[in-house]
């Protein structure tokens, strides 16, 4: 509960027009080796970054939203960051994928799904690796960052 406590009081923070970002990926992609410290990204650029088991609201999503099986934990927990993501003006994701195959795949697909049909968003799907080569890494969170932010001045004034 602290860590949704603290979400909370991230989201509570925002001023309208601002975001925070919800990182989700597999477990393993807390190290920050596997993960090439992708929240500092956006840290550095002033934006706020939670965890899905920050994110205030997860357990409560009705599951029966999706279109794939949500019998993997992760699976559910990710859907529901994505759909809540995609209905909250304060929220953005980020998913991280080492393959990007498999149920990744699929799980990905569905959650750009999710997201378009539920707020008209779209995440940002990095697939990383153990490689030492983070230069491009930061290029693709300030490229998120730009469309994030125009996207949004569309929408205050209409467009």
């Amino acid at each position: 509960q602290m860590l949704v406590d603290e979400g909370e009081k991230t989201l509570a923070a925002l001023e309208p027009g601002e975001f925070a970002v919800v990182m989700a990926g597999r477990p393993y992609h807390n190290d920050s080796f596997i993960n090439h410290d992708v929240a500092k990204h956006f840290r550095r650029l002033g934006i706020p970054v939670l965890d899905l088991d920050s994110l205030p609201g997860l357990a409560q999503v009705d599951l029966g939203i999706f279109m794939m099986e949500t019998n993997n934990v992760f699976h559910s927990r990710l859907l529901a960051a994505g759909y809540l993501a995609a209905q909250n003006p304060y929220l953005e994701l980020v998913q991280i994928v080492s393959f990007g195959c498999g149920h990744d795949a699929v799980l990905s697909d569905e959650l750009v799904r999710v997201m378009a049909e539920a707020g008209g968003k779209s995440p940002l799907i990095l697939k990383l690796d153990e490689s030492e080569n983070r230069g491009p890494i930061g290029i693709r969170v300030r490229s998120f960052v730009e469309t994030i932010k125009k996207r949004r001045a569309k929408q205050a004034v209409g467009v």
